[in-house]
This record gives structure tokens, C-alpha cells and sequence, in this order.
């Protein structure tokens, strides 16, 4: 479902190609999603919506993907802290970067985490509400990020959470 609201502004996109908003139909999440992303279901878990940023390269095609999970039962910054933790433990291979704290244009506050995985390199925004989490992740190759970085990045900070305390999970 797509659906226009005021309170996400544009990130560049001219009136001719304006970029859509995209509401989540579970009513968890919006964001902002230019024309050119290409949606995808291909190798994509159910409640994950995913689309393509870039063409092909090498086997690989640069990707944002947007998951919202339950069951939280904390705020943002433990919550951030428990990936950063159980990645390290987990994932072969992972490297993080940078973590920061933003405020969107609705006023909810987001981390900004970096990471890499091996050859490739990520960026995720998160947000925790009602008990619930959202991460758009932005997974790019290690060589192709920094071309993309700048295309990608202000569409992940559009991320907005919607009040979902009426929502039975």
C-alpha cells in the first residue's frame, strides 16, 4: 500500500519521479522509496519487505531491506547493544564500525549502526517502539558503497514508526 503523509518530506527525487512513501501493511513502519528501487521477493523472508538499489555486479545486487520483529521487551540502545554483541559472537566475519543516534522528522529516535560482513559492507537504521523493532538495512560489496552511500542513506534516515500500541501481535 503506498500512502502519502506530510510528515516525511522528499529525498531529492524530482516531481516527475517523486518518490513514494511505503507503508509496511502491517501498519509498523513507513518510508520513503524512490522509483528506481526495484522491489524484490527474491530469497526474501516473509515480513520482510526488500528492494534492489543498484543493477547486478558480480553475482550480487545491492539491497535495502526492511524487518520489524516482537517481542523486543527493551529500549533502542539495549537493543542495539544486543546486536552489535550477538553479531560479534555469532557472525563470521563481522566488523563493526560506528553506531550513532538520530531524530527523524516525526521525532522518534533511531541508531545509525555500521558494519562490515566479510566483502560487504552495511548500514542500518533501528528503531524500537510498543515492544517492537524496525531495521532498514542498506547491504552493499565493500567497493561499491561508497558510489551508493550517498543514493541510499537519506531514504534509510526517512524511516518513521508508526504507533502500533492498537496492534495485536
Amino acid at each position: 500500500m503506498l500512502l502519502l503523509v506530510g510528515s516525511i518530506g522528499a529525498c531529492g527525487s524530482s516531481a516527475e519521479t517523486a518518490d513514494e512513501v511505503f507503508t509496511d501493511p502491517g501498519g509498523v513502519y513507513r518510508i520513503l522509496v524512490p522509483p528506481k528501487w526495484e522491489p524484490t521477493t527474491e530469497s526474501v523472508p516473509a515480513g520482510v519487505e526488500a528492494w534492489f538499489v543498484d543493477l547486478p555486479r558480480n553475482g550480487f545486487t545491492a539491497n535495502v531491506n526492511v524487518l520489524d520483529t516482537t517481542g523486543v521487551g527493551m529500549e533502542l540502545d539495549d537493543y542495539v547493544s544486543m546486536s552489535i554483541d550477538s553479531a560479534r559472537e555469532l557472525v563470521d566475519g563481522f566488523l563493526f564500525l560506528n553506531d550513532d543516534r538520530f531524530t527523524n522528522g516525526s521525532g522518534d529516535e533511531l541508531a545509525l549502526m555500521e558494519y562490515r560482513l566479510n566483502d560487504l559492507h552495511v548500514l542500518a537504521v533501528v528503531g524500537v517502539r510498543d515492544d517492537r523493532a524496525v531495521v532498514a538495512t542498506f547491504v552493499s560489496r565493500e567497493d561499491e558503497y561508497p558510489r551508493l552511500l550517498p543514493e541510499v542513506e537519506p531514504y534509510l534516515r526517512s524511516l518513521e514508526l508508526l504507533d502500533t500500541s492498537a496492534i495485536v501481535s
